[in-house]
């Protein structure tokens, strides 16, 4: 047990200015969660990668062991054959949404704006809008086109779908508005499995068992190392496709013209002649450069226009591994899908492979772990239906001083249905006690109480949520005497949330009030937890560290004071296992002119039960604001056009769980209003011998807009 306890007299800080701090402005970036999709068979899982952070921060359950992922921009589908489905990603909430079932095997791809859809068993291709897939129905969606057993599909950049029949002999272009259009493929066996690719707008078809590539314009090259070889996958325009034999990789001008050849071990030391056989991925061609990869001689080939060849060892590949290279908008990365690592073939191979971070831990009375179609843990936002709820308002008493300006929290008891951010505002004249002033953007009142005033007083206040739902109540005041003083009180029990073997930090004093609106600190914090300890600081924060010997309900005690008299309170501390516990968000609220961006730090009040680290993953579309996502920082910027009160959703990750956060933008127009400066009162912590630094102008504001 370690108890902390407070030593000399300090002042107390008022800590909702660091809740509702608005942030700092700057000019907004393009929206972009900066993520890849990777898979991992043997655990059968599909894990988001967060490029900027490189780790993977959440995914899904496959249903069955055969799956692999297929990915466009924000469109992310698993395409379970094992299961026979299709199950599209709901991305914003890191979870698969309804299964598109289909009676057998099937192959998917995806466009900019088109999607394919195979069953080679049947010979049936699906072409639809990417946006329309998730009401795909095998049973009552026309094919289009059909007798094509043993089809292969792709999209090419200009949003057709290419399909080759090997037992028609043909290949098929589907335009996104029309019938297909057939061509024959002069060669091809009736039997093959071929592969396709389109080089941008380009077909290309290889036939692994033959060595025999077919080109666009009816040539073909046939190569012995070509048997076995893997063809590129669908790529940008380019004057050459990639093919990846056992040993090198072609790279074959479209029009038939004479390969270059680069052996996998370029670069490397070894002797092209003597190096030894592998097995190749499907080569991918991206920004320039063609990336390829062999397995069993962990090899990894990177060839860029006017660039020497860049071969380096794949490191920590299993010999087993099954190499597949991952790409989305503009990023790439390889991915051993038996075994589940992921290497960052653009950052000096860098290996990411922290899987276990993302499964539940999610027991069953026996002990097993439950299988989860969501392996990010989710915490949701209230129910946000279009039919507004007005918020609910409660009246207050509070305590002032005379002349002191003291903080009225009126907001602290009071409530929306929908999950709303909550202002206030003054109705009808000030009390005669003295000026009521909106401070922290609606988010508290404070009065400016007269030097002279006594007795009782009373005002109206009116709560908004910001989307046409108001309320009223009435705050009642007690002028209380120097010569008098009532100890600090809680007003709302404090609970915070731990995984087993963590240390978490929260700040307890927004749970509490004065009576006699004095400023309050924290004095003390203990525990008697076996293994746990606690610190404190004066500002009202509590950083508990779990011990790791068991989970469950644990007990905090805490000291809180006005510098005359305190009171102890007990906070509940719930320790569950690791990995189970998703982030606790807090909303924020802040303010800006119209076409004036600003950048919203979402995460600063954010809770983290994990100890992990939050990160933001994503932050929803909202019509009529420039939203623009910095997940490096973890911040976002907004501007608008229009003035009005915005509300953004986000969605925040420690690894192993999500949770949705709101943001509310008050956007304004041009201020009319040419009164005084709003000051709100600031308290330093000063340490016994020590020294504090203070920034008067934190939490103050100007009505006007201009600067103080």
């Amino acid at each position: 047990m370690i108890t902390a306890t407070a030593m000399g007299l300090v002042a107390a800080v008022v800590v909702v200015a660091a809740i509702l701090y608005p942030g700092f402005r700057s000019v907004s970036a393009d929206l972009n969660d900066g993520g890849i999709w990777v898979t991992n068979s043997s655990m059968g899982l599909v894990g988001h990668l967060n490029f900027q952070s490189k780790t993977l921060d959440g995914g899904v359950a496959a249903r069955s062991p055969k799956f692999d992922v297929v990915q466009q921009g924000k469109s992310v589908a698993v395409d379970d054959s094992g299961a026979a489905t299709l199950s599209p990603v709901d991305t914003s909430n890191v979870r698969l949404s309804s299964d598109l079932k289909f009676a057998g095997p099937d192959t998917a791809a995806f466009g900019t704006t088109t999607a394919a859809l195979a069953d080679p068993e049947k010979g049936r291709v699906w072409s639809m809008p990417l946006a329309s897939i998730s009401a795909f129905n095998p049973d009552t969606t026309a094919p289009a086109v059909e007798d094509v057993k043993g089809a292969a599909a792709t999209v090419s950049t200009d949003n057709q779908v290419l399909v080759v029949a090997p037992e028609r002999g043909e290949i098929a272009r589907i335009p996104e508005a029309g019938d297909a259009k057939f061509s024959p493929i002069v060669g091809l066996n009736p039997s093959a499995k071929p592969q396709i690719a389109a080089v941008g707008e380009n077909a290309v078809v290889l036939d692994p068992a033959s060595g025999t590539l077919f080109l666009p314009g009816g040539a073909k090259v046939e190569r012995d190392d070509f048997k076995g070889a893997e063809l590129q996958q669908s790529g940008p325009s380019a004057d050459a496709v990639a093919i990846a034999t056992a040993k090198d990789l072609v790279m074959q001008p479209l029009n038939g013209g004479s390969a270059s050849v680069t052996p996998a071990a370029s670069g490397t030391g070894q002797s092209p002649a003597a190096s030894r056989s592998g097995r190749p991925a499907r080569p991918d061609q991206q920004g320039g450069c063609t990336h390829a990869a062999w397995a069993g001689t962990a090899l990894y080939l990177r060839l860029c226009a006017g660039a020497t060849p860049l071969a380096k060892p794949v490191p920590s590949a299993a010999a087993d591994s099954e190499l597949v290279f991952r790409t989305n908008r503009d990023l790439v990365v390889l991915n051993d899908v038996r075994g589940g690592n992921v290497w960052l073939v653009t950052e000096q191979m860098r290996l990411v492979n922290n899987w276990q971070e993302i499964v539940p831990q999610k027991q069953t009375k026996n002990g097993d772990r439950e299988d989860s179609a969501d392996i990010t843990l989710q915490r949701d936002l209230p129910d946000r239906k279009d039919e507004n709820h007005p918020p609910i308002a409660n009246p207050d008493d509070f305590g002032v001083r005379p002349g002191r300006t003291v903080i009225l929290p009126v907001l602290l008891n009071d409530t929306d249905p929908d999950g709303d951010v909550l202002t206030a505002r003054l109705v009808g004249a000030d009390p005669r006690l003295g000026h009521v002033q909106s401070i922290f953007n609606g988010g508290a009142l404070q009065i400016v109480v007269a030097a002279d005033a006594t007795g009782t007083d009373s005002f109206e206040y009116e709560v908004s949520d910001g989307r046409g739902g108001t309320a009223k109540a009435r705050v009642n005041l007690t002028v209380r005497e120097s010569s008098t003083n009532a100890p600090p009180k809680s007003v709302r029990a404090t609970t915070m949330a731990a995984e087993q073997g963590t240390t978490v930090s929260q700040n307890i004093l927004g749970d509490w009030v004065d009576p006699d609106g004095d400023e309050l600190f924290l004095a003390g914090a203990s525990t008697k937890g076996d293994g746990d300890s606690v610190r404190f600081q004066a500002d009202g924060t509590v950083i508990f560290q779990d011990g790791g010997k068991a989970a469950g309900t644990k007990e905090v005690t805490v000291l809180v004071s006005d510098g005359r008299d305190s009171t102890t309170a007990t906070i509940t501390v719930d320790v569950r296992a690791r990995g189970t516990l998703p982030p606790q968000t807090t909303p924020d609220h802040v303010r800006t002119g119209v076409n004036e961006p600003i950048v919203v730090s979402p995460l600063a009040n954010d809770l983290d039960p994990s100890g992990t680290g939050l990160r933001l993953l994503k932050v929803e579309p909202v019509p009529g604001l420039d939203v623009a996502m910095n997940s490096e920082d973890g911040t976002f910027s907004a501007r608008a056009a229009e003035p009005r009160v915005y509300y953004a959703v986000y969605l925040v990750s420690n690894g192993s769980a999500t949770a949705k956060g709101l943001a509310r933008i008050d956007v304004e127009g041009p201020s009319t209003n040419s009164g005084a400066p709003i000051a709100v009162r600031d308290v330093g912590l000063l340490p016994a011998a020590g020294s504090v630094l203070v920034d008067p102008l934190a939490n103050d504001t100007d009505p006007a807009g201009g600067v103080l």
